[in-house]
């Protein structure tokens, strides 16, 4: 099993803080591993991280991966979440691929 997730929220703190305050956060939850956070240059995105965490909770482990991409002259950031389990993930891995490389951000 896995899933896709797409948020859209405004750009009131820069992507780098927010991933800052809320990483920090998950360093805090003993069920949260591995965090690894890479900043991405995407043309036309002002700011673009990829963040990615294992949870382990009850005899499971999870796979989350994020994509966040900050777009200032739409004051929207969008936030591209895939989790699965983490024995999963390598199978779903070309499909989410597929999907990512596929999200465009149109301004009208």
């Amino acid at each position: 099993m896995a899933n896709f997730n797409v948020i859209v929220s405004d750009y009131d703190m820069k992507v780098s803080e927010y991933i800052n305050d809320h990483t920090d956060t998950l360093k805090l939850n003993p069920h949260i591993k591995e965090i690894d956070i890479k900043k991405l240059k995407i043309s036309d995105i002002d700011e673009s991280f990829q963040r990615k965490f294992k949870v382990e909770q009850n005899q499971n482990e999870e796979l989350i991966f994020q994509t966040f991409y900050g777009k200032k002259s739409l004051n929207k950031v969008f936030i591209i979440t895939i989790n699965s389990k983490y024995e999963s993930y390598r199978k779903y891995e070309p499909i989410f691929e597929v999907m990512l490389n596929s999200f465009k951000i149109y301004e009208n």
